[in-house]
């Protein structure tokens, strides 16, 4: 599935097992585009992608104590008009911003540059929608609602039916 070039947005999203990956945003190809890196040195910093070249490290903040090896933490990144902004652990206050008006749509891809990082709880909430359900600053997205799996409801329903002919029986029986 394709999702269509995003324009404002933000994407929420989990690393476990921190090392070195990141986001590429408002990307044309694997060659183009905006990179959040996030490192397990404690260092947050974009790269501008262009022609298959990395450029230099733009809005470096080094030093980022809860970016340490094997860490699990929790990323916001929000795109609106030419200002990217990274929030680490459900801050509201941006550990790094950047301004690069070039790209002005694209798309979203994880990057990730290790051999045992994961992501999980990746979320991309599109600003363009009519009367969104959340702000736009990070923080503010509303907890995601949990829907119990169809197993659930089933074993529910047998725990409720077991009960219904355990008191059954126990009624014939006094």
């Amino acid at each position: 599935m394709t999702l269509p070039a995003l324009t404002d947005f933000a994407v929420d999203f989990d690393m476990l097992g921190l090392e070195h990956g990141g986001i590429f945003l408002r990307s044309a190809s694997r060659d183009s585009g905006i990179v959040l890196i996030v490192r397990s040195n404690g260092d947050l910093y974009w790269h501008r992608r262009w022609a298959g070249h990395w450029g230099n490290k733009l809005g470096l903040v080094s030093g980022v104590s809860c970016l340490s090896l094997g860490a699990d933490l929790s990323m916001c990144v929000e795109v609106i008009g030419s200002t990217y902004s990274a929030y680490v652990n459900g801050s509201s206050v941006a550990a790094t911003t950047y301004t690069n008006p070039i790209y002005s749509a694209g798309q979203v891809a994880l990057y990730d540059y290790s051999d045992s990082m994961t992501f999980d709880n990746v979320r991309i909430f599109d600003f363009l929608v009519p009367d969104p359900p959340f702000g736009s600053k990070a923080g503010s997205f509303p907890a995601p609602v949990v829907t119990p799996e169809p197993s659930t409801y089933m074993f529910l329903g047998s725990g409720i039916a077991g009960l219904i002919v355990w008191r059954r029986r126990a009624r014939k029986k006094g």
